[in-house]
């Protein structure tokens, strides 16, 4: 009678501290949970940036590239620019690297989310490149600014960014593209290729002095994407082929185009310090602006 005293005692000691041990195992899940939330928002509230003036500061360009757009807004200098290293797979087991340089309105919170324009102009380190990032952002958008060398680095910059939305504070549904000069080719392709799965989001596109040379079949070529293509009056006598090629196809297909031509003397008319210069940029932000925001 005793034993069995002792042993029912030993059960239920037993049984408590079985409670107890769950009791500890769930309240050390809840605060590594709650521990882990509060690291993703910090990190989601406070990122690794700098400001736009800082960024200008690490300008590696050469000395013909222009320091400023002909237009400029309040506080350029304040945007939020982050900077991200991503890779996708070229076959073989290899990987190729794109370094991306992210731009941000200078009040943004991230936690809240932004239409995005994905920009193929130059090099991101160029002081052009830096003064659209810093003109795109001030303007209340996103900038998204890659180091690409083909049709296939803007792609997969792209969608690398769109698949991380939520981690860049982008709203993937409202995706704009800027492009110019020989990189505009791969914005062009990006925007009008309809086979690309995110296609469905490019809400709208600019080009500017671009010198066209579509990649994909026609076949694939949407009409469904409004443009605005600005171009300076050298850029219409050497890249004729490529702006009569585009002029044609748009009114074949029907697609939403205006094409301006800046009797400037410079063929990157933006750089030049007139009231028609920054018309035009401040045309290209309000064409942008009107099918994102």
């Amino acid at each position: 009678m005793l034993e069995k005293r002792v042993t029912n005692v030993l059960d239920i000691k037993r049984s408590h501290i079985q409670k107890r041990e769950s009791k500890l195992k769930t309240r050390m899940l809840l605060i590594t949970i709650l521990l882990l939330t509060v690291v993703m928002v910090a990190i989601a509230e406070d990122p690794t940036t700098i400001t736009g003036r800082e960024k200008r500061k690490q300008v590696t360009t050469p000395v013909w590239d222009v320091d400023w757009y002909a237009l400029t807004l309040p506080h350029m200098n304040d945007v939020l620019v982050a900077s991200e290293k991503l890779s996708y797979d070229i076959g073989g087991g290899r990987e190729w690297e794109v370094e991306v340089d992210i731009y941000y309105p200078p009040d943004f919170n991230f936690t809240s989310k932004l239409p995005a324009v994905f920009v193929s102009l130059g090099l991101r380190q160029w002081k052009s490149t830096i003064s659209l990032g810093q003109l795109i952002a001030a303007s209340g958008l996103i900038a998204i600014i890659p180091d690409i060398t083909s049709d296939k680095d803007f792609s997969e910059t792209i969608t690398y960014c769109l698949k991380n939305a939520k981690d860049f504070g982008i709203n993937k549904k409202y995706i704009g593209i800027w492009g110019g000069s020989n990189p505009g080719t791969y914005a062009f392709n990006a925007t009008l290729d309809k086979s690309q799965k995110y296609h469905e989001y490019i809400k709208c596109a600019v080009f500017e002095s671009a010198v066209l040379r579509p990649t994909f079949d026609k076949d694939n070529m949407s009409n469904d994407v409004p443009l605005l293509f600005i171009t300076g009056s050298l850029d219409t006598i050497y890249a004729r082929p490529t702006h009569t090629f585009l002029l044609e196809i748009a009114d074949e297909m029907n697609i939403p185009l205006e094409y301006i031509i800046y009797e400037g003397a410079a063929g990157h008319w933006y750089m030049d310090d007139t009231d028609e210069a920054r018309d035009f940029v401040q045309k290209e932000l309000d064409f942008i602006k009107s099918h994102l925001l």
